[in-house]
């Protein structure tokens, strides 16, 4: 029996567990629960609510057991929240349980108000705890405190009610309470809103996710017969073909099409202008249609007449006025029940779409009213993303495109289900606020909502009400296959034009209205900005149109420059440039991008050919390179400027290779010299850093220090250089490999000693264990910085020797080969208490290295040999990704300081793109300029 109850126990427990893992895996970490004790108690942070008359709604957090009572709960939130001070008697509390929608309930005096919360989870609900003065100590306060009163109204002198008057009374207190309730609960919610403060749910999207899979879960039981049918609604909308329904074999037609419906986000109210049609398609391709009664069930005919030979599919379409329920054969794919194409529901439903739909409003930046009329976005069911990408843009795509020096390509997400409507920004960095606090996890909208994204668009959310839109506003936002492009600039509604160009890419497909302008001028005056030369020329100068409304994407600027001052400028930002001094640490790649990409654009603007552009853009490159290459050889030994010039030759060879102008236009030479411009410098750097962590060496192998104090030189030439690497933002491929080859050196140099003369005294146990507890905090270290993969790897002989030295055998030896094993066994000394090793041993040993080990490495090529390599023999890599455009948005201000600075001594100036979304990879995809042909006009100049 005794057993069967810890059985019973253990069940209960475990069950426990579940549920509080459940609950904190949705719950802010301040409202986790503990797991339960053999007692099955846990505690858990809760937070409850206090208001008393004429006082503001006040909120206290406690922590409170899963047996405590709500009469203790009660007790402990009168002493926090000093309640009784403030009144003459002492009355008595009650606890409730109050829900958004409006449900209270009144917790019983042994009920344990955190069991109560933990049930919440089934329902995926949020609630909150109300600390209230029970309702007759408050008429009896009233009547205490307010007597005279009492006496006149004649309280005192009451009348006996009649039996009609009682009933109409207690009605209309039951009235009263409801409506107190309703009161309290739109105040609670009102004075103390949902917040990341005052919440307990971590994310309210994983909440609607679990409430979708157990209403799915419910119905998948109640249907009991039945299963998933596919009902295709191609006119309902023309980028989702069909939706999937559960349903049982009784179903009937009339149902399906109001699910339907309501799964394409129309009206399920209108079902009565749809009906549901099956259409039949035999072995020699006829197909046959039937307009099914609302009484027919789908599943059940699907069961009854789909064969190998008969392929039967239902769709949902709008009712034709003529059409009778008989059958209709018919043959050819092309058949339909009526003739004609129709029209789509898309454009038919427009009304009903705007009236049932919530949809966002833009308003000035400042929160003011436009002056003409607003711009409206009809938020439609599931996902909507929004940013700067370009593919936004593009037919079909269910996509609101915004431009601005701090909007993301893929800034957030609106979703639109259940009933909700939820904003989640894509990145932690992505700026967005409601109602003027920023956002960080999803957050749901509300009515009236103020939603600023990228700092300079404001839209007021609508949760309905479409019908009050004007439908010219309305129709421009839900014309199939349109998505609506902000420009930051002029804040303008433009619509997809497949066949139209602009000047995202330099080039488009715009006529130049008067070739005597300089062409770059033009550029710069249509992307927004306008050389000194262009604006003395007068508003009579005609400059180069668009012929579409959507402004492609450019980066945030360009470095205007002459030919005369190229090696001034180059200089400038390359040979005279000190590390130190710049605060935005990869200016010297950013300038030579914004260089690179101006000189593309005046050349192929002015109609000089190709070749010309080409050649003139590769001389420059050439010239960068050697200048770049006399700065690395100045400072071969600092350390700062080696890391420095790394970094920047890494971005600035991304820029060149993934640029899709620049790739087009450059030659291999310029890369190529980059390319080992890059392994230059690393090495040099490496020598640098080598011959810092060689001084710090020694303390490591001090046998009187203590363990931490030992490493701590070395650990400290490490911190050093990962703050050098990341001031400097260097790849993190490049800080990978340089690390590699510190702990490779560490590796040489504790191996080298422990089988030198000097170091073999030390082959014993005492000193294997001393050992490997010193190379632990460098360990520890490593990981901390993720570098644990790199620094196991490159540690792993000095790690196994001290294995050795410990002499355990149970983890095998995966690098250490024989002639080292061996002459780490001959030197071995034992300790005084300790028995020699046995030959066979020894033996064993050396030969399962030479079957393991030796083997592997003549496979791979690489000598036998006792002493490890001074330099780690690997090949340099040069990364692929993890660069700063996938993550600098905009000019940074310390590249903005430095281009004014050039611009100030004569060398040129900084013209920023207003255009910009703030990416400076927006020419990494796309067609290149070279791919586009020239204009007439450009080939004829």
């Amino acid at each position: 029996m005794e057993y069967s109850n810890l059985d019973e126990k253990h069940a209960m427990r475990v069950q426990l567990t579940k549920l509080i893992e459940d609950w904190n895996a949705s719950r802010l970490d301040l409202f986790a629960l503990c797991e339960p004790n053999e007692e099955l108690e846990f505690h858990g942070v809760m937070r409850f609510y206090f208001q008393d008359s004429g006082q503001k709604m006040a909120t206290k957090c406690i922590r409170v057991s899963s047996t405590a009572t709500t009469r203790a709960v009660i007790e402990a939130l009168i002493e926090k929240f000093h309640a009784d001070l403030r009144l003459l008697s002492t009355p008595s509390y009650s606890l409730w349980e109050v829900h958004e929608n409006g449900e209270k309930r009144k917790l019983l005096a042994d009920e344990k108000p955190l069991l109560v919360q933990l049930n919440w989870h089934k329902d995926d609900r949020e609630g909150r705890f109300l600390l209230q003065i029970d309702k007759a100590d408050q008429q009896h306060q009233q009547r205490n405190l307010h007597p005279l009163e009492a006496i006149e109204n004649g309280a005192s002198m009451r009348r006996k009610l009649s039996k009609r008057e009682s009933k109409k009374l207690e009605k209309q207190q039951k009235m009263n309470q409801i409506r107190e309730a309703e009161d309290v609960t739109k105040l609670l919610y009102s004075a103390v809103p949902n917040t990341n403060f005052t919440r307990t749910i971590s994310n309210p999207e994983i909440v609607m996710k679990k409430r979708r899979e157990r209403k799915l879960e419910q119905k998948l039981k109640d249907l009991g017969e039945g299963g998933s049918l596919k009902i295709y609604g191609e006119e309902l909308s023309e980028t989702k073909p069909y939706v999937t329904l559960l349903l049982s074999l009784r179903d009937r037609a009339d149902k399906v099409v109001k699910e339907t419906l309501e799964k394409y986000g129309l009206d399920r109210h209108c079902s009565d202008d749809f009906c549901l049609v099956q259409l039949c398609t035999n072995e020699q391709g006829d197909i046959y249609e039937r307009l099914l009664d609302k009484d027919d069930c789908p599943l059940l005919i699907l069961a009854q007449e789909a064969n190998e030979s008969n392929c039967v599919t239902f769709h949902v379409r709008r009712k034709p006025s003529t059409l009778s329920r008989s059958t209709t054969g018919f043959t050819g794919a092309a058949g339909r029940i009526a003739d004609g194409p129709r029209p789509s529901i898309q454009a038919q439903q427009h009304n009903n779409k705007l009236d049932t739909l919530p949809y966002l409003l833009e308003i000035n930046p400042d929160g003011s009213e436009p002056a003409g009329a607003s711009r409206i976005f009809v938020i439609r069911p599931n996902v909507t993303e929004v940013g700067s990408d370009r593919t936004f843009t593009k037919p079909g795509v269910q996509a609101l495109c915004l431009y601005g020096p701090h909007v993301h390509p893929r800034h957030c997400v609106i979703a639109f289900m259940d009933g909700l409507t939820t904003l989640t920004p894509c990145d932690a960095t992505a700026e967005i606020t409601v109602d003027d606090v920023s956002i960080t996890e999803t957050t749901i909208l509300k009515q009236n909502n103020l939603i600023r994204i990228g700092g300079i668009h404001l839209f007021r959310f609508y949760e309905t009400g479409g019908e009050n839109m004007n439908s010219v506003h309305a129709e421009a936002f839900m014309k199939p296959n349109t998505t609506t492009t902000t420009n930051n600039n002029n804040n303008s509604n433009s619509t997809n034009d497949n066949n139209a160009s602009s000047y995202g890419s330099v080039i488009g497909g715009g006529r130049i209205a008067d070739s005597s302008i300089n062409g770059m001028e033009r550029i710069l005056h249509a992307a927004g900005g306008m050389s000194p030369r262009a604006q003395e020329l007068g508003s009579n100068a005609k400059f180069l149109t668009r012929t579409s409304s959507n402004v492609e994407d450019v980066i945030p600027a360009l470095f205007e420059f002459s030919n005369n001052v190229e090696d001034d400028l180059l200089n400038a930002f390359i040979g005279e440039l000190i590390p130190s001094n710049v605060s935005f640490k990869l200016t010297s790649a950013y300038m030579l991008y914004m260089c690179c990409r101006y000189r593309i654009v005046r050349y192929l603007d002015v109609g000089r050919s190709w070749s010309t552009c080409s050649s003139s853009l590769n001389c420059f490159l050439t010239k960068t390179s050697r200048m770049i290459n006399e700065t690395i050889q100045a400072h071969c030994q600092d350390a700062g400027a080696l890391a420095f010039w790394m970094s920047n030759l890494a971005e600035a060879l991304n820029f060149l290779k993934l640029d899709v102008d620049l790739a087009a236009c450059s030659s291999p030479e310029p890369q190529g010299s980059m390319a080992d411009l890059i392994q230059k410098a690393f090495d040099y750097l490496t020598v640098c850093l080598k011959q810092d962590l060689h001084t710090a060496m020694p303390p490591i192998l001090d046998p009187q220090a203590l363990d931490q104090a030992a490493t701590e030189p070395c650990l400290h030439v490490l911190n050093c250089v990962m703050n050098l690497l990341r001031v400097n933002r260097v790849n993190a491929a490049l800080t990978i490999q340089l690390f590699s080859q510190l702990f490779h050196y560490i590796n040489m140099y504790l191996f080298n000693w422990l089988i030198s003369s000097e170091g073999s005294v030390y082959c014993c146990r005492r000193w294997g264990i001393k050992l490997r507890s010193r190379l632990s905090y460098v360990l520890a270290w490593a990981e901390k910085q993720g570098l644990e993969l790199a620094a196991e790897c490159r540690l792993v002989r000095i790690l196994e020797a001290s294995q050795l030295l410990q002499l355990d055998f149970k983890r095998g030896f995966t690098k250490l080969n024989s002639l080292q094993t061996a002459s780490l066994l001959e030197r071995y000394i034992p300790e005084a208490d300790e028995p020699p090793l046995d030959r066979e041993t020894v033996t064993a040993l050396i030969q399962f290295a030479e079957r393991e080990v030796d083997r592997c490495q003549s496979y791979e090529h690489v000598p036998l040999q006792l002493e490890e390599e001074i330099d780690l023999l690997l090949p340099f890599l040069i990364p692929d990704d993890g660069y700063s455009p996938e993550m600098v948005r905009g000019i940074p201000a310390g590249l903005q300081d430095f281009a004014n600075s050039l611009a100030q001594r004569g060398f040129g100036q900084l013209l920023i793109q207003p255009t910009s979304s703030g990416s400076w990879a927006v020419h990494f995809s796309g067609d290149s300029l070279f791919d586009i042909p020239l204009p007439r006009e450009l080939i004829n100049c």
